[in-house]
């Protein structure tokens, strides 16, 4: 199945069947991840195609790689997703960095987010919230450019995802 902008294709999320894979949006994710998440044969994965309530609703997750435009609060993009998160969706946004794998972006947690992963200082580094009925999950890891995600590391990622698409 294909999510349609008009929303037609598919049911919303909150009637999925059970059996159902979650419906994974992604945007700008590498190969490598792309082949991650389809070796775990969990999702069902689309291509970001739109922001429309409609559209949004036949998802359970967007992931969002390099997504690292700098939007103001009432952006018609920004106020979309927030409304996808409120009403039962899961966001991960991936901050992109150009640096040296030992360097990497820090976050800090609001007052409804919570890092649970952090670099040797303590610093975070991912960090997840919940609001209205959806999650989000923020991490500043740069996934796919120069190696597969292995062991943990790759365990991590996956771990996000199904979090998100509960």
């Amino acid at each position: 199945r294909r999510p349609t902008a008009d929303g037609r294709s598919m049911g919303c999320r909150r009637s999925r069947v059970e059996d159902d894979p979650p419906q994974v949006a992604i945007h700008g994710l590498k190969t490598g991840m792309i082949k991650l998440l389809e070796d775990a044969g969990s999702y069902e994965l689309h291509e970001l195609n739109g922001l429309s309530p409609e559209y949004l609703a036949q998802l359970d997750v967007v992931v969002l790689q390099n997504f690292s435009v700098g939007l103001e609060f009432d952006h018609g993009w920004v106020q979309a997703l927030r409304r996808f998160v409120l009403a039962g969706g899961g966001l991960q946004e991936e901050a992109r960095f150009a640096t040296e794998f030992r360097d990497h972006m820090v976050f800090r947690a609001g007052n409804r987010g919570k890092a649970i992963i952090e670099n040797v200082f303590g610093d975070p580094v991912y960090v997840l919230g919940e609001m209205g009925t959806g999650r989000v999950l923020f991490s500043s890891s740069y996934y796919g450019y120069t190696r597969p995600l292995v062991a943990v590391e790759g365990q991590a990622f996956l771990g996000c995802i199904e979090w998100l698409a509960q």
